[in-house]
């Protein structure tokens, strides 16, 4: 976020979400991630990764089109 203003206002709207408890193995899963994301030339942040991890694990699809066809994780319908 550019200002505070805008962080605050995109903290309260995420905090109506409930927040999703994630284990070692999601960080291990984010990890082999890394790995295949990295053989494919992209390198994606630990936080996008962990995200992938725990989209994949709930069936849930992710917004990043840059990943999505290499981890063959769900994309989230627009």
């Amino acid at each position: 976020m550019r200002s505070r203003p805008e962080f605050v206002e995109m903290r309260n709207a995420l905090r109506a979400f409930p927040d999703e408890p994630m284990s070692f193995r999601d960080y291990e899963r984010a990890a082999e991630m890394s790995n295949i994301a990295l053989s494919a030339g992209i390198r994606a942040a630990p936080t996008d990764l962990l995200i992938c991890a725990v989209s994949e694990r709930e069936a849930a699809g992710i917004l990043a089109t840059d990943l999505q066809p290499i981890l063959g994780i769900r994309l989230h319908p627009f």
